[in-house]
């Protein structure tokens, strides 16, 4: 349910709750859900026609249509329920409910392989609706449907900034399109997440954490440990501002300390301040990132020629399902424990690998 219809809904019911009247509109509306209940479609969608010719706003009608034509979807009437989204996103185009029929089309379209149907119907929510929070997806099917007609990426991703205006969907195309170059072309991945992080600084920038973080990440890839870790100071002030604010921390900003440990111990060979990095990431966020920050702990303690016994004693108590538990057992040459089952091929690849570039980030590259 959509935003503007949810608060035509609640004011009914405060109404209805202090003794006025629900509209007529309303009452069409539950009756057409009580017919879906039972399964009787054919009547949702008489009673949704009465609701449009009841409705008191374009809004209404558009939120009537959209249902009907998600009714003629559920009972398998593909050709009528596009119809009905096609007339609501020309008809109602300045509703709330006109973006998402654009995107459902599209959906739609790309499911039935009609890919240039699809791409028209994406590309008109991208160019008259750039605010509404499916553009970005609209975007990114475009780029993959226009690829597989030869068009590359970076094309369409420069021709979709260049026609567009709008700064919400120009920070997310600027993070795709740097993503789409990380694993080609790490140099000018970084620079774009760096321009991108610098055009919409935090703590509004919707995507500037994660842009801030893989600019790191590639930028230490490149032989630049230190500047990496001076993106990540930026990243982890944030963190702090809104640790004293009680806000709601995203895991960019917990794997920033992960990375910039990792970074002061494996690159730059300091072993203390790493250890402070990974302690202060426990005490900071508890709970949250105890698995990478104990582990990581334990690296530290392998890397130094000390016994990493402690180590997995400490990782054992706080997190006793860690899947780092394993390879941290066979670190550790004088524990034995015969309830612990030798780790598998996989297990030991895996186990390698940490011992060798550290635990995995938490924040996946988004493509998609």
């Amino acid at each position: 349910m959509n935003v503007s219809y949810a608060i035509v809904l609640l004011i009914s019911f405060g109404l209805s709750a202090c003794g006025g009247k629900v509209s007529r509109f309303d009452q069409q509306l539950k009756a057409a859900e009580s017919a879906r209940q039972s399964g009787d479609y054919a009547t949702q969608r008489a009673r949704f026609d009465e609701a449009i010719q009841l409705a008191r706003s374009d809004e209404e009608r558009a939120e009537a249509l959209y249902r009907k034509a998600h009714s003629h979807l559920r009972s398998g009437n593909q050709t009528a329920g596009l119809s009905a989204l096609k007339e609501l996103a020309t008809t109602y185009s300045k509703t709330s409910r006109a973006p998402r029929a654009w995107l459902d089309q599209g959906r739609i379209f790309e499911k039935s392989a009609a890919s240039d149907k699809a791409e028209i119907c994406y590309q008109k929510l991208v160019s008259d609706y750039p605010r509404y929070g499916g553009a970005p997806k609209a975007a990114r099917r475009l780029v993959e449907l226009r690829q597989t007609r030869g068009i590359s990426a970076r094309v369409t991703y420069q021709l979709l900034r260049e026609q567009n205006r709008a700064p919400e969907l120009d920070e997310a195309l600027r993070y795709y399109q740097a993503a789409e170059l990380a694993s080609r072309d790490s140099t000018r991945a970084a620079a774009a997440f760096e321009a991108l992080a610098k055009a919409y600084p935090l703590p509004k920038g919707r995507y500037t954490d994660e842009a801030l973080l893989w600019a790191a990440v590639l930028q230490r890839k490149n032989g630049q440990p230190e500047h990496a870790l001076k993106l990540l100071h930026t990243l982890k002030k944030q963190d702090k501002q809104a640790w004293t604010i009680g806000s709601y921390t995203r895991t960019s900003y917990l794997d920033a300390h992960i990375l910039s440990g990792q970074i002061l111990r494996d690159d730059l060979n300091h072993p203390q301040k790493a250890r402070d990095e990974f302690e202060y990431l426990l005490k900071r966020h508890d709970g949250r990132t105890t698995d990478e920050a104990l582990f990581e702990l334990l690296i530290s303690d392998l890397r130094e020629g000390q016994d990493t016994c402690p180590a997995l004693d400490r990782l054992r108590q706080n997190s006793p399902n860690s899947k780092y538990l394993p390879c941290a057992k066979r670190l550790c040459s004088s524990h034995l424990n015969p309830s612990w089952s030798e780790p598998s091929e996989l297990a030991l690849k895996h186990c390698q690998r940490w011992t060798t570039e550290g635990t995995e980030l938490r924040t996946r590259l988004r493509l998609r």
